[in-house]
């Protein structure tokens, strides 16, 4: 198996004017967790003592961080404040981006929930955003356009 270092993550948005902005020259760090929805269905007096669950719907979100910057700073700011629609979001994990040509990347729809800055008066100033994907999750394996 080959590993891969997280140096090599990439993640994309689609601007309001429909422009695809790379962040990852800002972005130090990338989590995607997939959740699940479950619903309880155990009857009473269950004979093994043990929760039964059905599954439900998946969701799911990436949160980012990295180093503020004026250009980031413009495009995240106005996804956060466009109200309209969902825009196309890409993260591509352990990926070089414009090289590479079979690797594993997500993408679909997705909305702002969150953007904020951090400044510190003893470190670099810092941002955060939070996004959800809405509807289908792709996965390729392919070169993202």
């Amino acid at each position: 198996m080959a590993f891969q270092h997280g140096k090599k993550t990439g993640i994309s948005v689609t601007d309001t004017g429909g422009n695809t902005r790379y962040l990852t020259q800002w972005t130090n760090s990338v989590d995607a967790p997939i959740t699940k929805d479950s619903a309880e269905v155990t009857p009473f007096n269950s004979t093994n003592m043990r929760k039964q669950f059905v599954p439900g719907n998946a969701e799911q979100n990436v949160s980012i961080s990295g180093r503020w910057a004026t250009t980031p700073d413009g495009y995240l700011y106005g996804l956060a404040n466009n109200p309209s629609s969902a825009f196309k979001l890409k993260v591509f994990p352990a990926s070089t981006l414009s090289t590479a040509t079979n690797f594993i990347h997500f993408d679909g729809d997705a909305n702002v929930t969150s953007y904020g800055q951090g400044m510190s008066v003893d470190d670099a100033n810092s941002f955060t955003a939070d996004f959800q994907f809405t509807g289908t999750v792709s996965r390729n394996t392919s070169a993202p356009s």
